[in-house]
């Protein structure tokens, strides 16, 4: 049976995310890369902004191991030298607060001893973790597959466009070198986005592991965890009063004044007609802080109940108009 899980931030609590605003692939074959701004912050992928993205190098889906790592093993990433890291220049010991952060393959659960240390090199821009503890598959999740990079005194490159990052897995000291090449978009300007976050998806944590909302096992007649979702608008702002509007059982739209800003699909196994997905209120919809950077949102918490009588797989996705999606997966067993 599959299991299901997701990607942020916490005490660390980083969110690391899946498809976000400005992602961008490897073109090389030891590594599955793909980079994404954090869930948390809505400009991490702008030029100019403060740097906080994910750089994910294995597939997010739990079924898929992470990279096992020993003792002094290393993950080295080597951005393009139009990012500024002067203001992260020297080494630091791992820990709050975040800078660096290994995600074992979902939003905002990382271990919470973090076994590496950190250093970045500006001159070069530079940034190697080495293992100073084993961190196997199956120890915390399925292994290490992200680094969350919240460099918040560093700066994305000035202009708009694609820049490459270098990143090399040594997973033993002494052994074979994973590598793999890609490029990240930076964007001239914050888009619309929608982010799924795990603080309101319900236990285990705090503290790590938190419950992945990207990815749920769900048995049959039960309803889903919640799913809590930081929202902004063009520019940035907080996407104040969106609302979730269905207008049946598989399309629904986000409404902001009486005006759609967002939609709503939902992928249903054959013959199911009985789902439903719902604005919780408990929380309520509100405005607040997102976690870690203070970055005013509108926070959303939905909930799916799949249909109590057709088994199987369900998807629901969430898009901003001119921004970008957000997908989650619900395996349903009898």
């Amino acid at each position: 049976m599959r299991r299901i899980l997701v990607v942020i931030f916490s005490v660390a609590l980083l969110v690391a995310a899946l498809p976000v605003v400005a992602s961008a692939h490897s073109v090389a074959d030891d590594l599955d890369l793909s980079f994404v701004k954090a869930p948390v912050a809505r400009d991490g992928t702008t030029a100019g902004a403060p740097l906080d993205f994910l750089v994910s190098f294995a597939d997010p889906d739990p079924s898929v191991d992470g990279v096992g790592m020993t003792t002094g093993g290393t993950i080295t990433l080597v951005l393009d030298p139009a990012f500024d890291l002067t203001g992260n220049d020297g080494t630091f010991p791992p820990g709050p607060p975040p800078r660096v952060i290994v995600l074992q393959g979902w939003p905002q659960s990382p271990r919470v001893t973090f076994p590496y240390t950190t250093d970045i090199d500006a001159t070069t821009n530079t940034i190697t973790l080495q293992l100073v503890d084993d961190w196997a598959v199956g120890d915390f999740g399925p292994g290490p597959k992200a680094v969350h990079l919240a460099l918040l005194a560093s700066t994305n490159p000035e202009v708009a466009g694609r820049y490459s990052i270098d990143v090399a897995i040594t997973p033993d000291p002494g052994g074979p070198t994973l590598e793999g090449h890609g490029h990240i978009n930076i964007i001239p300007n914050v888009r619309p986005s929608v982010n799924v976050v795990a603080l309101f998806s319900g236990p285990p944590g705090p503290p790590p592991p938190f419950f992945n909302p990207l990815f749920q096992e769900v048995s049959l007649g039960d309803a889903g965890h919640q799913v809590g979702m930081y929202l902004w608008e063009h520019g940035g702002g907080p996407a104040s009063g969106t609302d979730l509007q269905m207008i049946n059982a598989d399309r629904g739209m986000l409404v902001q004044d009486g005006r759609s800003v967002g939609q709503v699909w939902i992928n249903s196994p054959r013959g199911a007609t009985d789902h439903t997905l719902v604005v919780s209120t408990t929380p309520s919809p509100f405005e607040g802080p997102a976690f870690v950077t203070g970055q005013p949102t509108w926070v959303l918490v939905t909930q799916f109940t799949p249909d109590p009588a057709v088994p199987g797989d369900y998807t629901v996705t969430f898009g901003m108009n001119g921004g970008n999606t957000q997908t989650m997966h619900y395996h349903v067993s009898d």
